[in-house]
């Protein structure tokens, strides 16, 4: 999934489930929700997946979650942590792999021939 579309999933989604959070940090909710898409996806060419491997797992979520959870505060860490997760399942088949998975060479292959979405 490209970043437009997994910054307008992730604003949608807490615009409608957190209605009152959104109304009141609008600004610093779209600021974060950006930077912690494009950290996932900052190494990403468009052609491949390939820079999946370096961020898109388990440690990359906590990794993340705690990094921004430090910069914006704990009143913002289940929205990171959700939408860390999120963006990491919507591109890889509804799982988040362990780092160690991406040393598998057939690993994706695998979850790809028992998902006909697309990966990319």
């Amino acid at each position: 999934m490209k970043f437009d579309e997994h910054l307008s999933l992730s604003i949608k989604r807490i615009e409608r489930e957190k209605a009152k959070f959104y109304e009141n940090n609008t600004k610093t909710l779209i600021e974060m929700l950006k930077e912690l898409h494009h950290w996932f996806d900052e190494f990403a060419d468009g052609k491949t997946t390939d820079h999946r491997k370096i961020r898109h797992h388990q440690e990359g979520v906590e990794e993340i979650s705690q990094e921004l959870t430090k910069r914006y505060g704990t009143d913002y860490r289940d929205i990171i942590s959700h939408e860390a997760e999120r963006h990491v399942r919507t591109d890889t088949y509804g799982i988040i792999p362990k780092k160690r998975d991406y040393e598998d060479p057939f690993f994706f292959q695998k979850l790809e021939q028992n998902n006909s979405s697309s990966w990319i």
